[in-house]
């Protein structure tokens, strides 16, 4: 995603859901409603918004009872933010809190999702391949351990995805951020 509007419309969970869907199968309004179960009519702004935006396409029109029906497809296979977008340094670009309501909209709907696995029984801690790993830390990093780090994983993730495009998979969500921290306050209480 390249452009301010891009990024806006994917800072809706439920969005990020319909895309993601989208990406795997064409489908009419009603099926995706019901793939996602989500009343139609609480669908059919959110299609407007990712139209507008070009993250979604028609793929056909079929006339169905003196109506049409128009068919859905994302239009790309992978959606990545391109890091122009959070340059921060020209005024008209979206600028921190872009990235800030993104983030929020991106851990939201991983929240949702995991509070929905743990409902369906899905993560069982039990199991070494079927259970929930959260870590968080903070991590000396020189700019070249940072890249490298990246590098990798991104190739890992290339890796992931086409097994899981094979069928021979499990499917996971996977959640990463890397940022520089803060510099923290060193005072010390006496």
């Amino acid at each position: 995603m390249t452009r301010p509007d891009q990024l806006k419309a994917m800072s809706e969970p439920l969005r990020i859901r319909m895309v993601e869907t989208l990406v795997r199968t064409e489908l009419p309004i009603a099926d995706l409603a019901r793939r996602l179960g989500q009343p139609l009519s609480k669908l059919y702004h959110h299609v407007d918004v990712l139209l507008e935006a070009g993250l979604i396409q028609i793929t056909r029109r079929v006339q169905r009872r003196g109506t049409e029906e128009r068919w859905f497809r994302a239009v790309a296979k992978d959606y990545t933010v391109d890091d122009s977008i959070f340059s921060f340094e020209d005024a008209k670009e979206p600028g921190p809190e872009a990235l800030i309501e993104l983030t929020e909209s991106v851990f939201r709907g991983t929240m949702e999702e995991i509070a929905a696995a743990a409902r369906a029984g899905t993560i069982d801690q039990k199991r070494p391949g079927r259970r929930f790993f959260l870590e968080t830390q903070t991590l000396g990093l020189t700019e070249a351990d940072f890249t490298d780090l990246c590098e990798r994983l991104d190739r890992w993730i290339d890796r992931a995805k086409a097994r899981q495009r094979s069928g021979k998979a499990t499917t996971y969500r996977l959640l990463t951020a890397f940022f520089p921290a803060p510099a923290r306050s060193s005072s010390r209480s006496r």
